[in-house]
C-alpha cells in the first residue's frame, strides 16, 4: 500500500477550477450542437427518401454519402416506437436514442442511416447478409443497450425484404404497417414484420365490406342465437374443431366431451349454418367466418 498525505497535494485555486468547468461545458455544447445538426441532416435525408423527392438526384446521393449510406445499396426498413408512458419525448431523448440506434447498426453493418421522423425511429441496414438475422441481430443488440440506459420500451415493425433507396418509401410504408398492427393484436413491446400481418390486414379489409358482414352474419348469427336461447356455445366448438384441422378424437379431447356428444354438435352446427363439415369448400367458409366475426365483436 503507497500512503499518501493530502495535506501534501498542491491546492487548485478556485479560478482555475472555474476556468476548467467553464471550458468542459462549452466543449459539451459543442459535442451536442454537433450531434443535433448530424441528427438533423439524417432526419432530412430520411424524410427525402420517404417522400420519394427525387428531383435533384445529384445532390441527394452527395447527401448519403456524407452520412456513409451507400444509394446503390439495399437496405432492410425497420420502423420503432417509442412507448414513452405518459410523458413527452424531448429533443435530448430523441438525440440519445437515434445515438444509440446509429451505433447499434454500425456494429452490425457497413452503411446505415438512423433518424426520427414523424414518431417513429427509422433504421435503414444494408442487406449485405441474411436480411432476417440482420435485423434481428440489430434489435437484440439495441434492446439489450436500451435496458442498460433505462430508456423507454419500443414496439417494432419490420418490412418483409430488403429494397433500394428508390423502394426504402414502400418498405417504411409496410414496416409501419407492421408495427401498428401488431401493436392492435398483441400489445406494446412486440416485433411484427409485414409478412406476419398480411392475414390480419386482408381480414380487416374483408370485416369493412358489407357484403361480406352479411355473409358472416347469415353462417354465424344463428349459433350465437343458439348459445343465447340453450345455453351451448357451438361457436366455441367450432373453433376447437377447426383448430385441429377436423380430427374429431383430438376436439373431444381438447373439450373433454365424449365422441358422441361432439358428433351431436357438429351435426347442429351443420344443421344451423347450413354447411358440410366434411367439405373443405365449406369448412374454409366457416373457418373465414369465425375469424372475421371475431374481429367485430
Amino acid at each position: 500500500m503507497i500512503d499518501s498525505d493530502s495535506s501534501q497535494l498542491p491546492i487548485i485555486p478556485p479560478s482555475i477550477l472555474e476556468q476548467a468547468i467553464i471550458a468542459l461545458q462549452l466543449w459539451f455544447k459543442k459535442q451536442q450542437l454537433t450531434i443535433q445538426q448530424s441528427n438533423t441532416e439524417k432526419e432530412r435525408l430520411v424524410a427525402t427518401i420517404i417522400s420519394k423527392d427525387w428531383q435533384n438526384w445529384p445532390s441527394l446521393v452527395a447527401r448519403a454519402e456524407r452520412q456513409k449510406f451507400g444509394p446503390a445499396e439495399n437496405y432492410c426498413c425497420i420502423v420503432g416506437k417509442p412507448e414513452q408512458s405518459g410523458h413527452k419525448q424531448s429533443a435530448h431523448d430523441t438525440n440519445d436514442l437515434t445515438e444509440l440506434a446509429t451505433k447499434t447498426a454500425q456494429e452490425l453493418s457497413e452503411s446505415s442511416l438512423c433518424a426520427f421522423h414523424s414518431k417513429y425511429l427509422v433504421i435503414f441496414l444494408c442487406a449485405s447478409g441474411d436480411s432476417q438475422e440482420i435485423t434481428e441481430g440489430f434489435l437484440e443488440q439495441f434492446e439489450e443497450k436500451r435496458n442498460g440506459y433505462h430508456f423507454p420500451i419500443f414496439s417494432w415493425g419490420i418490412s418483409d425484404r430488403p429494397a433500394n433507396i428508390k423502394e426504402l418509401a414502400t418498405s417504411y410504408k409496410n414496416a409501419c404497417i407492421a408495427l401498428e398492427t401488431g401493436r392492435s393484436r398483441h400489445g406494446i413491446g412486440t416485433r411484427s414484420t409485414f409478412t406476419d400481418t398480411c392475414e390480419f390486414q386482408i381480414l380487416s379489409h374483408l370485416s369493412k365490406n358489407h357484403a361480406a358482414k352479411d355473409i358472416v352474419q347469415k353462417i354465424i348469427g344463428p349459433l350465437v342465437a343458439y348459445n343465447s336461447e340453450r345455453g351451448l356455445d357451438l361457436m366455441h366448438t367450432l373453433t376447437y374443431y377447426i383448430h385441429h384441422n377436423g380430427n374429431v378424437s383430438q376436439t373431444a379431447r381438447a373439450l373433454s366431451l365424449q365422441r358422441q356428444s361432439l358428433i351431436y354438435r357438429l351435426q347442429k352446427i351443420e344443421g344451423l349454418t347450413g354447411k358440410s363439415l366434411s367439405k373443405s369448400d365449406d369448412l374454409f367458409l366457416l373457418q373465414l367466418c369465425v375469424k372475421l366475426w371475431t374481429m367485430t365483436v
